[in-house]
């Protein structure tokens, strides 16, 4: 849904994707993963998926089809009609918007947690928590029972 809505909005008011800021420091992370390989994965892996991503779209602008797909439904719709994207970038934009949604769901997804204590993990939350509360009773029995 997030993604959907970035793309949208980036449709109508024609920008680029940014690389998206992320609410926490990638050492808050540890020891689950290692603060300088996130950091680097980060802005060289996801930061050259941003970067060519955007420059496919740059390319596509200038065509034809991609102006009547952005009339029907924004740059959301033209990923789900890559078969109408010209055949030369049509590879590219796959793999760099594959590789852009992707992580900006990897690095959205984590947070940080502590690993023990009253404090230990965030715990999920929505329906995910709901189910767990009305199966185990609470979040804390579930940890308990695994």
């Amino acid at each position: 849904p997030c993604v959907r809505l970035l793309l949208s909005l980036l449709a109508a008011a024609a920008q680029l994707l940014p690389l998206p800021e992320l609410p926490y420091e990638f050492e808050q992370l540890e020891p689950f993963f290692r603060g300088m390989d996130l950091r680097r994965h980060y802005h060289e892996v996801f930061g050259q998926h941003v970067a060519r991503f955007n420059s496919v779209l740059g390319q596509l602008r200038h065509t034809d089809a991609y102006l009547e797909i952005l009339n029907q439904g924004g740059i959301d719709s033209l990923l789900r009609r890559l078969h109408e994207v010209p055949g030369a970038l049509r590879r590219k934009l796959r793999h760099h918007a594959g590789g852009y949604v992707n992580h900006e769901l990897f690095f959205r997804t984590l947070r940080p947690c502590c690993s023990h204590g009253e404090d230990a993990g965030h715990g999920p939350d929505g329906l995910l928590l709901a189910s767990i509360e009305q199966r185990f009773g609470s979040f804390a029995e579930f940890r308990e029972e695994f």
